[in-house]
C-alpha cells in the first residue's frame, strides 16, 4: 500500500473528526457527571462516530446515487451554505460596527 495515500487519508480523517477540539468540549460537557458515566458515554460516542464514518465511507455515494443526487451537486450546495454563513458573519460584523457596539 502506498504510504502517501495512507498519510493523506489519515490527515483528512483527522481534519474531519478533529479530536483535538473534541477533547475540551467533552470535558466541559461532562464536567458534572460521574466517572463511570463519562466512560460509558465516551465509549458510546466513539462507537457512534466510528460507525457513522464507516457507513458514510462505504455507502455514501451509493445512497446519493440511489436518491439521484450527484457528488457535484452536494459540493455546490456545501459551497453555497458556506458562502451564506460567511456573508452573515461579515454582515453581522458590519452591523455591530455601525451600531458602535464592538466589544473586545
Amino acid at each position: 500500500m502506498n504510504i502517501a495515500f495512507v498519510i493523506k487519508k489519515t490527515l483528512i480523517l483527522l481534519a474531519l473528526v478533529d479530536p483535538f477540539m473534541a477533547i475540551p468540549l467533552f470535558i466541559c460537557a461532562t464536567a458534572d457527571l460521574s466517572l463511570p458515566f463519562k466512560e460509558r458515554y465516551s465509549r458510546h460516542l466513539g462507537i457512534t462516530v466510528a460507525l457513522s464514518l464507516l457507513f458514510g465511507g462505504l455507502f455514501g455515494l451509493h445512497l446519493l446515487n440511489f436518491m439521484g443526487v450527484t457528488l457535484a451537486a452536494i459540493q455546490v450546495a456545501g459551497g453555497i451554505i458556506m458562502f451564506i454563513v460567511s456573508l452573515a458573519m461579515v454582515i453581522a460584523k458590519d452591523f455591530v460596527l455601525a451600531m458602535g457596539m464592538l466589544v473586545d
